[in-house]
């Protein structure tokens, strides 16, 4: 069954809790496909008639709830049918909302409709904690007994900590909430918050990546980190980052900003990268392999693949050679030691022309950058050319804007009427196919 039919499924598991919920979340994040299947999915739902309806109503707001789409979701769950999951989220939606009073009274009605006292409790001193009542929240916290200590209970004890100074407890009590949970999503981010102020970046990056690597998509997460790889030059990354947060949600100003504040300075750095790869190019690519010392097997591996000049190794990379009969691990730490006596890489020259072709889309754009994450669906193609794109892998606006006429046209059954349409359809966002 694949994951589209797999959701939907679970969304009509009856009843419809947070162990279905769970089961969607560990398939919609497993990849940046099933992210965006997931959206759309919840995208259709919405616009179906059936939503009216208090169950429906309760899929959608709790997968509104999944996505982090919580103003979305308020008026779902508002009207959805009575359950417990009904009033725990609504109350996290209104406390994430800042609407306090409503949240109290949210998860009091969750205690009514079967909620574990100790669960309520965290839920009130969260809640607390959010409306900066700190001596409340504690004095609810340590109404729990200690056997029924969570690790929502530890992470909300930490907050507490953290509210009066206490940054070392807290740390601490974020420790103990992923002793019990070790993917919990809160503590591993606020521990990668707390080693980002104290100016532990490498501490902070792996805190952020395994918080990424699973579970719901974490805007401040992402923001963060793509901040650290900017700071660090690492481009690529952070724009990967402000992408991701863009795919779920396009309106997020702070990210379409960063997202044009990356471009530029990446666009400054490549210029002096393509600059110097020029000069590099005009001294050094043309020269032939057979000019440099390397092992037999190598030259004739090279030999045989085509490989002729220094300039021909930058548009390969490492994977193609080892994939190469008879060229192993040896031979490829040969190249490697040549191309980086040289300041040259493998694949240096793929990631220059990819670079490029990235400011180049960009600069088409008229307008928000974010239109090159919104999926290719948004262009209503015909049934041919959505099957082509298909085949193509192609998901998003951008990457159908990074193809050239000819790789479209190479794709069977795909000729030129689909081609005008494609053409047509990026026109009208400002974009043209890449040219060869």
């Amino acid at each position: 069954m694949d994951f589209t039919a797999n959701v939907q499924s679970l969304l009509q598991q009856e009843p419809f809790d947070e162990t279905a919920l769970a089961k969607i979340r560990e398939g919609a994040f497993a990849s940046d496909k099933g992210l965006n299947d997931f959206n759309s999915l919840v995208n259709q739902q919405m616009a179906g008639g059936e939503a009216k309806q208090p169950a429906e109503a309760l899929r959608i707001g709790l997968s509104l709830c999944a996505l982090n789409r919580f103003d979305e979701a308020l008026p779902y769950l508002e009207k959805a049918q009575d359950s417990r999951e009904k009033w725990i989220y609504l109350g996290r939606t209104q406390r994430l909302l800042r609407n306090y009073t409503a949240a109290r009274q949210a998860f009091e009605k969750a205690r009514g409709a079967g909620a574990a006292p100790a669960q309520v409790a965290v839920e009130l001193a969260r809640t607390q904690v959010a409306a900066g009542e700190i001596d409340q929240a504690d004095k609810m916290l340590q109404s729990v007994g200690v056997a029924e200590q969570t690790a929502d209970w530890h992470v909300t004890q930490a907050k507490v900590l953290e509210a009066r100074g206490q940054r070392r407890q807290a740390v601490q009590s974020y420790e103990q909430a992923l002793d019990l949970d070790q993917n919990h999503q809160e503590a591993i981010f606020r521990l990668a918050y707390l080693a980002d102020l104290a100016g532990d970046d490498e501490q902070a990056v792996d805190y952020y990546e395994s918080l990424l690597s699973g579970g719901p998509v974490h805007v401040h997460a992402l923001l963060n980190l793509a901040t650290i790889y900017e700071d660090r030059g690492q481009y690529d990354q952070a724009e990967e980052c402000i992408l991701k947060v863009l795919t779920i949600w396009p309106a997020h100003e702070r990210a379409r900003l960063f997202l044009k504040d990356i471009m530029a300075g990446q666009e400054m750095v490549i210029d002096e990268d393509v600059e110097r790869f020029r000069e590099k190019r005009s001294a050094l690519f043309d020269i032939p392999i057979a000019d440099f010392e390397l092992s037999v097997r190598a030259r004739n591996c090279l030999q045989s693949m085509g490989i002729n000049t220094l300039g021909d190794l930058l548009r390969i990379n490492e994977e193609q050679l080892l994939a190469y009969k008879n060229f192993g691990e040896t031979s490829l730490d040969e190249i490697k030691h040549l191309l980086t006596s040289k300041g040259l890489r493998l694949g240096q020259a793929l990631e220059e022309e990819r670079k490029a072709r990235q400011q180049e889309i960009l600069k088409q754009v008229q307008g928000d950058p974010a239109i090159l994450v919104k999926p290719v669906a948004e262009l209503q193609l015909s049934v041919r050319a959505r099957k082509a794109l298909q085949r193509l892998n192609i998901q998003t606006i951008g990457e159908l804007a990074a193809r050239t006429e000819s790789e479209l046209l190479g794709v069977k059954n795909f000729g030129q009427t689909s081609l005008n349409e494609i053409r047509q359809r990026l026109g009208e966002y400002g974009l043209t196919l890449r040219k060869a």
